[in-house]
């Protein structure tokens, strides 16, 4: 399911959103403290510091854009791996593969970015965890 979308719109609420935040930070952190021999690529440090940074320093609409990047590009993925049944990420494959963030995300979009700079803004959100997401994959192979 893609965040923010149809009766999940409600996750947009910036309290609920900072929850999430706060709740994946406190997460990655426990694994990591938990796991002290492993420790985060820079890449992945600096696309959690963005997202903390844009829950913390932004309006609640651009947390929401900061995840589309992701919902996106895990569907087409999803679509390009060819992995049967029997391999490990199948049922990550077979419940990414189908969906449609953009409509999911068009009618949120378009009710909270009224003006250009919010526009300019949210493009900006979204080329730059788009940017992480591309930065954390090379880093990856």
């Amino acid at each position: 399911m893609v965040p923010f979308s149809g009766a999940h719109a409600v996750w947009f609420e910036p309290l609920q959103a900072e929850h999430y935040v706060n709740f994946r930070v406190q997460d990655n952190n426990y694994v990591l403290k938990a796991l002290p021999d492993i420790k985060p690529i820079p890449a992945m440090e600096k696309y959690l510091a963005d997202y903390k940074a844009i829950m913390e320093k932004e309006k609640p609409i651009f947390f929401a854009v900061s995840f589309l990047p992701c919902s996106r590009l895990w569907m087409w993925i999803a679509n390009q791996l060819k992995e049967n049944y029997c391999n490990a990420y199948f049922i990550w494959k077979k419940n990414n593969m189908h969906g449609n963030p953009e409509k999911h995300y068009k009618v949120l979009l378009n009710k909270y970015l009224k003006t250009p700079d919010q526009i300019t803004r949210a493009n900006e959100i979204f080329r730059q965890q788009m940017q992480n997401e591309q930065n954390f994959f090379s880093a990856s192979l």
